[in-house]
């Protein structure tokens, strides 16, 4: 067994939580049915110490894998606390330590393939730009601000970056029923705007374009869970960045 030990942080600090004795948890395998790792959580005034015992060989990218579904198990630790005193809870995982290897990482809240995507962007320009767009009298831009917050959900999610990359997604159909007066039962017209918009002639070529969004998102919003790997949230973030930015740059052209 090797173990790691992670840190972090429940937020609000100003909502004092402790948590003692530590909490054990035995993490199961679902496809080969054998223990994936131990964990032993601790919460003293909203510091997290997790010590996770694996039998795997982490290198860095199978470590974010394992920080992202401990700090799933450790959500919905809190999101049962939560449950019974009637607080909404977050967490951060700001520190992965292990003596034996060595590591002592301290993980940033950037994504790293959306921070390289956009190195070259200027940040206020971009800024001021997005916001006349999203400030506007016009009521379909509520969509817009929905499109936006629900891309920080899928950043700040990893087991649900599908479901709210696809509801992003989704936002930017409703805005184009709203705008242009499609009627609200006749989806294949909303999504044909949409098409249109992004620069995709063919339903097929769009669908087979954000398919990966799709797969991670139609299990999630129906209630039942998938596992998501580091590299398949990559592509999920650089498909739907892609969507959204071709909409935001032409749907002007289309008023």
């Amino acid at each position: 067994m090797t173990t790691y030990i992670f840190k972090g942080i429940v937020l609000p600090e100003r909502a004092q939580i402790t948590l003692f004795p530590p909490i054990k948890l035995v993490v199961m395998n679902k496809a080969t049915d054998k223990v994936k790792f131990e964990s032993q959580l601790s919460v003293n005034r909203n510091q997290i110490t997790c010590w996770v015992d694996t039998n795997s060989e982490c290198n860095l990218d199978e470590l974010l894998d394992l920080k992202n579904e401990v700090k799933a198990h450790i959500s919905t630790i809190l999101a049962i606390v939560g449950f019974i005193n009637g607080c909404a809870y977050d967490i951060e995982i700001t520190q992965v330590i292990n003596k034996e290897k060595p590591i002592d990482y301290v993980y940033g809240i950037d994504i790293p393939c959306i921070r390289e995507r956009n190195k070259n962007i200027n940040i206020n320009d971009k800024l001021n730009s997005l916001l006349s767009k999203v400030s506007s009298s016009d009521i379909s831009s509520i969509y817009l601000s929905r499109c936006f917050t629900d891309l920080i959900m899928a950043m700040k999610n990893p087991i649900d970056t599908g479901f709210y990359c696809y509801r992003a997604i989704e936002s930017l159909r409703q805005y184009c029923k709203n705008k242009y007066n499609i009627g609200e039962d006749n989806k294949s017209a909303q999504w044909k705007k949409l098409r249109d918009i992004t620069g995709y002639a063919e339903k097929s070529d769009f669908e087979d374009y954000i398919k990966v969004v799709t797969d991670f998102a139609y299990p999630i919003r129906h209630g039942d869970i998938i596992h998501i790997t580091d590299s398949q949230r990559i592509e999920i973030f650089m498909k739907t960045w892609d969507v959204v930015e071709a909409f935001l740059e032409k749907y002007q052209d289309f008023n």
